[in-house]
This record gives structure tokens, sequence and C-alpha cells, in this order.
């Protein structure tokens, strides 16, 4: 019985070795980029590529002399 326990520990233990070599092959390692490293890659320059521009930008820094404008002429 306990040779059995042992062979069968012994067996798990060298499964999660080969399982985290694995997972450091597939890691930064590699020159090849995974779908998840490409997904993110690409999300990443859509963001990029929708916040460049000026107008955004001006509009966010008169925002808030707009809302002040607002708050005058409704108030007064």
């Amino acid at each position: 019985m306990a040779r059995k326990l042992s062979a069968r520990n012994a067996n798990k233990a060298s499964a999660s070795k080969r399982r985290r070599s694995s997972k450091r092959d597939r890691g930064e390692g590699s020159d090849k980029p995974t779908y998840r490293q490409q997904i993110r890659a690409k999300r990443i320059a859509q963001a990029n590529k929708s916040k460049s521009g000026c107008s955004p930008k001006l509009f966010m820094l008169f925002l808030p002399f707009m809302l002040v404008g607002a708050y005058l002429l409704l108030r007064s």
C-alpha cells in the first residue's frame, strides 16, 4: 500500500513540473506572440487610436466653462 501511495505522489510531482515547464516555454521567452497577446495589442491600438485627436481634448477643456455659463444663465 505504501509503495502505491509513494508512486502516485511521484507521478503527481513530475506532472506538475512538466506543466510548469510548458507554461514557462509558452511565456515571454518565445518569439511568437500568443493569441492573448495579439488580442491585447489590438485593443491597446484601438484605444490609442480612438483617443487621439484634438476635438475630444478641446471639448474637455471647454466643458467647465460651458457648465459655469449655463449655470449663470439659468440662475438669473
